[in-house]
């Protein structure tokens, strides 16, 4: 009997760019009022959360990733846009986990209720991240447009929405460190371990590395992996069945994390934030603004 495939999605966590100014939220034109931007779905394979944006008057669908810095669009789609101003990127500074030096267009982006003009986008061929999803995306939709929107996720009650939650919640802060671009970096506790972790809705498993997690081994298998340009088979170990605290007195039970090198970033996916409530709130003093968990 062979060994059980399991898909993981890395997205496009770090890529990065620096020295790029961005344009500012505005109402959207009355010409692509008519496409929803406002309903968030879920993938049916690797569960992320999409929604469509109007892109240079054209709809993409858009995965909504906040383990990503910058706003990517794959390659084949940005050659359906009409009016695409390309950058010239010789004095520009990428980091990041692509294997290719992307691309960068200034794009007329409406997503949700706003309108952002002349936005940078990198443009990479996504194939590792399409090839895994049920779904085909078009691009995906990071921090730096992300960071100035209110959005919940409380996809456990299948509610994922641009705004905060209904009623009267207690939010609990989901603090940590910020990286160069701006990721939170939330410090959760296994145990009697504390360990910084990627807050990373683009990946659809939790990884830590094998020593961050009490419980321990339970088996190792070959799993599937969409990196940004391509798919592979690499062979885990995932942990036991335990508990997370992402906050004091929030813990998520039944957690398998997938193990990773202790020189990888860890991160925290799908399957722990597809049973929290997260919520996100615009700030003006820390442009990537602040995370809660809603209880």
């Amino acid at each position: 009997m062979g060994m059980k495939l399991m898909q993981m999605l890395a997205a496009v966590a770090g890529m990065m760019i620096t020295g790029v100014a961005t344009g500012a939220p505005e109402a959207p034109s009355a010409s692509v009022a008519e496409v929803d931007t406002l309903t968030m779905s879920q993938d049916a394979r690797c569960r992320q959360v999409l929604v469509t944006c109007v892109i240079n008057g054209e709809p993409m669908r858009m995965m909504l990733d906040t383990g990503a810095t910058n706003t990517v669009l794959h390659s084949s789609s940005v050659a359906k846009l009409k009016n695409a101003q390309k950058m010239d990127t010789r004095h520009i500074n990428f980091s990041g986990n692509a294997k290719e030096r992307p691309d960068v267009y200034l794009l007329r982006i409406k997503f949700a209720d706003v309108e952002v003009k002349s936005h940078p986008v990198m443009v990479l061929n996504l194939d590792g991240a399409r090839n895994m999803m049920a779904e085909k995306i078009d691009g995906i939709l990071g921090m730096d447009l992300l960071g100035a929107m209110a959005f919940t996720f409380d996809i456990s009650n299948g509610k994922m929405h641009w705004g905060v939650p209904e009623g009267k919640l207690r939010l609990v802060p989901l603090n940590g460190a910020r990286d160069a671009g701006g990721r939170l970096l939330p410090l959760v506790r296994c145990g009697n371990v504390q360990h910084e972790i990627l807050l990373d809705s683009g990946a659809t498993v939790t990884r830590l590395p094998e020593a961050a997690w009490p419980a321990g081994t339970a088996r190792e298998t070959t799993m599937g992996v969409g990196d940004v340009n391509e798919m592979s088979a690499v062979t885990a170990k995932i942990g036991n069945s335990g508990d997370m605290e992402l906050a004091p007195g929030v813990v998520v039970q039944g957690v398998t994390p997938v193990f990773c090198g202790e020189e990888e970033r860890s991160m925290l996916g799908m399957d722990v934030i597809s049973r929290i409530r997260l919520v996100h709130l615009p700030s003006a003093h820390n442009p990537a603004g602040y995370f809660f968990l809603a209880l």
